[in-house]
């Protein structure tokens, strides 16, 4: 049967992506977003089997993607495998045995607790890595993985994968040759260009960092920095962190869609939920978003982007008081 894999380009994604692989290597791998996955079904029929993983469905598009999906079940075989909340608009596929999901755990996991029977035990080590990158390692089946490897290694292996993928940005052909290559059980310290590529992240971020700390913009219960190059989630964290409020933002301007790209992190004292608060707030700004408890993002129109960041700054001083 011939199949295919639609994967989200983070290193969770990534490392999902290939244990995916790992069982299934005749898969064709793509990289993807809730907006891109539309088209990307719809061209997909081809295909018996369809790999969905850590796709972070929002409402927006959600309701279009889960009746494409609906088609494609009557004579497809489906996996949906993520860790992010479902919308309201695919809620019906919670009990169908072909969606995996569960909040408390990365995608990587997931992925390698569905596969196991066809994959190398020793990809294990790929699902803590996956698990690492995306803060999603005090589950039970993760510490029972890392008692057969040194935690310290693996962080060491995470680390220089997540600056090789920051570094990547959208090179998403580069991210399917990364997936490719964990999925033959080979460690990102082997290989001289994913070294090369986390230590020119880690020499960027630096410089973001020190940028960060001397300019970041704080409103009443949220900082934010525009245009991190590439590095949103950090720009996000460091934001957070230097504007001394509970949640940080980074902002980057895409001006071929006249969007903005919008990542959001809230310290481990936040007391809300970042999914439903972006989920609301986006979509009144003709927007999408959603994501974790505390991790987040969204995507605006140009246009509305300051009053985005007006009105997700009030609904955080409402969660407040």
């Amino acid at each position: 049967m011939k199949s295919i894999i639609f994967s989200h380009g983070d290193s969770d994604g990534v490392c999902a992506a290939a244990i995916a692989k790992a069982a299934l290597p005749d898969a064709r791998l793509f990289f993807t977003n809730p907006v891109g996955l539309v088209g990307d079904l719809r061209e997909a029929g081809e295909y018996g089997r369809i790999v969905l993983l850590d796709l972070a469905i929002d409402e927006r598009s959600g309701g279009e993607i889960c009746d494409i999906l609906e088609g494609l079940q009557k004579s497809h075989e489906l996996l949906w495998i993520d860790h992010h909340p479902v919308p309201d608009s695919c809620s019906r596929y919670l009990k169908e045995e072909w969606f995996v999901n569960d909040e408390s755990a990365s995608t990587s996991e997931l992925a390698y607790r569905h596969f196991k029977s066809r994959v190398n035990r020793d990809l294990t080590r790929v699902a803590i890595i996956g698990a690492l990158g995306d803060y999603e390692i005090n589950t039970g089946m993760i510490a029972k993985w890392a008692a057969e490897w040194d935690i310290r290694s693996l962080s060491f292996q995470a680390g220089a994968l997540i600056g090789a993928i920051f570094d990547a940005g959208r090179d998403y052909g580069y991210k399917r040759s990364l997936a490719e290559y964990l999925s033959q059980d080979l460690l990102p310290s082997n290989n001289r260009e994913i070294m090369s590529r986390a230590i020119a992240s880690a020499e960027l971020e630096e410089k973001m960092r020190l940028d960060i700390k001397k300019t970041v913009k704080s409103m009443r219960n949220l900082g934010y920095y525009v245009n991190p190059s590439g590095y949103m989630s950090k720009a996000a964290i460091y934001s957070q962190i230097y504007s001394g409020k509970l949640v940080g933002a980074a902002a980057e301007y895409r001006g071929q869609k006249n969007v903005y790209d919008i990542s959001v992190r809230a310290s481990q004292s936040f007391g809300g939920n970042l999914d439903p608060i972006l989920r609301e707030v986006a979509v009144r700004h003709d927007g999408s978003g959603g994501g974790h408890r505390l991790a987040g993002g969204a995507r605006v129109p140009a246009n509305a982007f300051e009053g985005f960041l007006s009105d997700l700054d009030e609904r955080l001083g409402a969660l407040k008081n």
